[in-house]
């Protein structure tokens, strides 16, 4: 779980699912709501916002349809209002692991897996000890709780829950 580079640009649309199902009311182009709607967010359930904005294949998807069906303005609107909520699920997402995570990420152990393939590293429970005692040692506060944050979505995103093996 090299938190693939993809990861940096994937949340740029990522959430727009269920922020546009949840809040019709915000200023999105219509054109945008229709390419989320027809997305697959799978392995993410619709609702979990955190795993939409570290999903590489739910965000071609949308890209790839605002792209076609959206003017640029309304492309960067739609990019704006997807920033947003994905901040509010605790996703930066030019940034989804706090900088005092990072390192913990890019030097631990392979513990056996090809350093592109998110899911072996998800499901080595090796690595994610280690990392989350890394996360312990260099984050504090908001960026301790963020980094464990962009950590649990991007395996969610690949299709492995975490969770258990995490003592937050």
């Amino acid at each position: 779980m090299r938190f693939s580079l993809i990861v940096l640009a994937a949340a740029t649309l990522a959430s727009a699912g269920s922020v546009f199902k949840r809040h019709n009311d915000f200023d999105v182009p219509w054109c945008a709501k229709d390419c989320v709607v027809k997305a697959d967010p799978s392995p993410c359930k619709p609702d979990d916002t955190a795993c939409l904005c570290v999903n590489p294949n739910y965000y071609k998807q949308v890209v790839t349809c605002v792209d076609e069906c959206c003017s640029p303005e309304d492309a960067k609107k739609t990019a704006e209002v997807a920033y947003k909520y994905c901040e509010a699920a605790g996703i930066d997402i030019k940034e989804p692991i706090p900088k005092c995570g990072v390192k913990c990420v890019e030097d631990a152990p392979n513990f056996g897996c090809d350093p592109t393939d998110d899911k072996c590293f998800c499901e080595s429970k090796d690595f994610i000890e280690h990392v989350e005692l890394c996360f312990k040692e260099k984050c504090q506060g908001e960026d301790l709780k963020n980094a464990v944050c962009a950590g649990e979505a991007v395996c969610r995103a690949v299709g492995v829950d975490i969770s258990p093996w995490v003592n937050y």
